[in-house]
């Protein structure tokens, strides 16, 4: 079996999953740090599945999660039956730069000492979680560094809130537009132009504007889609 090569389709665990059980159990990573001994551990589950073309769910992955302590602090493992899936993953504390005097966890990174991650992915191939930080050496990127240059710039806009998310956001406070509102606007300034640049870029909508600004135009498209020429009439309209 190929391992998939984008990120988001890996199984992943990280510190908000281990936060969230622990909770339901009435139980913080602070609290379990203080009481657990040298030798004790904590148990918990995690089953990863997936919706098939025929509707079904399918498991992709179940595993136990340890949480043990010894000399040199609390550390997480991960076991399929009586084996261990890779690393140990140390748990180090820090304090929290919005709240003072209260503190975050993180994994303490074992393939690039002094680096702290907050997230694991699962690697069918390898048959370990490991941290993003070595994924490329695996060939697994995200989606979207896989796209080509032109794909990125046309394709993958930044999310734009709409509908429910602007019901209760105010355009201005005291006179002065809102951080928000202000992001919006050139979000959607930003998307209004990818859609013209492309629509008059590609020849769909020749001769509806100023023609020295539609040269203009034309000239960012090169410049954004790396063609040299622009798509000619049988490339538009093929037979």
């Amino acid at each position: 079996m190929c391992y998939p090569r984008n990120i988001e389709s890996l199984p992943t665990f990280g510190i908000k999953s281990l936060r969230t059980q622990l909770q339901r159990e009435g139980y913080s990573l602070g609290k379990i740090d203080s009481l657990l001994s040298s030798g004790g551990f904590v148990q918990m589950s995690q089953t990863w599945t997936q919706i098939d073309s025929w509707g079904e769910r399918k498991v992709l992955l179940s595993v136990e999660i340890y949480l043990r302590k010894d000399e040199n602090g609390l550390y997480l493992e991960t076991h399929r039956g009586d084996l261990r899936l890779g690393e140990r993953y140390y748990l180090e504390k820090r304090e929290s730069n919005l709240k003072p005097g209260t503190f975050r966890y993180y994994f303490a990174d074992p393939f690039t000492p002094g680096t702290l991650c907050e997230k694991l992915y699962y690697l069918p191939d390898v048959g370990e979680f490991l941290p993003r930080s070595i994924l490329s050496s695996h060939r697994v990127r995200y989606s979207q560094q896989r796209k080509g240059h032109s794909d990125r710039y046309f394709f993958s806009p930044k999310h734009i809130p709409e509908g429910k998310e602007l019901r209760y956001r105010k355009s201005h406070y005291r006179g002065k537009i809102t951080p928000f509102w202000d992001r919006y606007q050139r979000l959607s300034e930003e998307r209004d132009w990818k859609i013209t640049e492309y629509t008059i870029g590609r020849g769909f909508a020749s001769g509806i504007i100023d023609p020295e600004i539609e040269r203009e135009v034309k000239e960012e498209y090169r410049k954004h889609s790396g063609r040299k020429n622009l798509p000619s009439r049988n490339e538009l309209y093929p037979r």
